[in-house]
């Protein structure tokens, strides 16, 4: 026979392993992935929200501030404002779901300003979907030429960057990467423009992995034609020579990628 304590703990402890467990592991679908407030504390927040979760140049189900489903351009065009967060919701399954969140008076100016530029600059990209790509004569680094008639009926996926781009040097994996995952599609094209000269990018290249095409380009190319002034930038460009998308994360880019060359698609 066991001596009374310690049956008394054996008790205790059947007792707390068979206690139900907590069901409140997380928000519900519906509710904000992240709170709010925490987004919005800091600018430091903010980024962090914004590389990670918000995608607003793939598919997403728009919502107002009610909760009502509204299209994409209103959305952006609302985001553009400066007034407002796109505040991802969780949902029961794999769809994505944005809502418009007002931003409250104590919202930090820096974060507010942030916001506004994020806002006008995901909505020029959308502004710009489905416009012909303003494609010119290019040759990389190692004399392969490109034109409009040898690119013709490919997928084009085009970074625009420096060399002195940190945030381009360092997406670089991330890219040469999501090349490998497309090694085996003969219609899916990697070309980089940068505004640096031909010899700065070949040394560059010798230091360098990045399994895009190198190509020099004037930046007023860039700038004017592209409509770029924010690196890296990233374009889709479908085999009709059409952009279809366009974003300044990797990760949406590859989104987005798939978004478009997936089973049934192009």
């Amino acid at each position: 026979m066991l001596p009374a304590r310690t049956l008394t703990l054996i008790i205790i402890l059947f007792c707390a392993c068979s206690q139900p467990a907590d069901k409140s592991t997380g928000p519900e679908p519906g509710e904000p992935a992240i709170a709010p407030d925490a987004i919005l504390r800091d600018y430091a927040s903010l980024y962090y929200y914004k590389t990670g979760e918000m995608m607003l140049t793939v598919k997403y189900t728009a919502l107002d501030t009610a909760s009502h489903e509204i299209s994409r351009e209103a959305f952006l065009e609302a985001f553009a404002s400066g007034n407002y967060l796109p505040l991802k919701l969780v949902t029961a399954d794999s769809s994505v779901k944005y809502k418009l969140y007002p931003l409250p008076d104590s919202t930090p100016a820096g974060v507010r300003s942030a916001l506004q530029y994020y806002g006008k600059t995901y909505y020029g990209y959308y502004k710009r979907e489905g416009k012909p790509f303003p494609f010119i004569s290019l040759e990389d680094i190692n004399g392969q030429a490109y034109t409009k008639e040898s690119t013709s009926g490919k997928i084009l996926v085009v970074k625009c960057w420096f060399i002195h781009c940190v945030a381009c040097v360092k997406e670089m994996p991330r890219l040469n990467q999501l090349v490998q995952q497309y090694r085996n599609r003969d219609d899916v094209l990697f070309l980089s423009l940068a505004f640096d000269d031909r010899e700065q990018l070949r040394s560059f290249m010798k230091k360098t992995i990045f399994d895009y095409a190198v190509i020099p380009v004037p930046e007023r190319y860039i700038s004017d034609s592209l409509q770029v002034n924010l690196y890296p930038t990233h374009l889709i460009v479908d085999k009709k020579g059409v952009i279809r998308n366009i974003t300044s994360e990797a990760g949406e880019l590859a989104a987005a990628l798939e978004e478009i060359t997936g089973p049934g698609k192009i």
